[in-house]
């Protein structure tokens, strides 16, 4: 891995609130969010035990709203495009690693 995929999916988990299986109140509303643009099959499949589906940088821009991209790309110090690439790569092994029992932390 590059070192500058490697820093961008470490300010994704930061950003995102779930870096080191700390994920805690920002894990949730994330879920939230990604289920009600429609990706919920992919979600659980982060969550569960098992294969993780993939994500396009095209399915996240669509669960996120501009604002939100912008504020990460810029605390990231990269593009919204950039970030939505990374994302799409990092995001379901984020999330599988903060949910190591198979369900959300209580």
């Amino acid at each position: 891995m590059s070192e500058f995929l490697g820093q961008m999916m470490g300010s994704v988990a930061q950003i995102l609130g779930v870096a080191q299986g700390a994920a805690g109140g920002a894990l949730t509303p994330l879920i939230a969010q990604l289920e009600n643009a429609g990706l919920a099959e992919k979600v659980r499949s982060w969550i569960s035990h098992g294969e993780n589906l993939p994500i396009t940088p095209e399915e996240l821009e669509a669960a996120f709203t501009p604002e939100q991209l912008d504020a990460w790309a810029e605390q990231a110090g990269t593009t919204p495009e950039a970030l939505l690439k990374v994302m799409a790569d990092a995001l379901p092994h984020v999330i599988d690693h903060a949910t190591p029992e198979g369900k959300l932390p209580g």
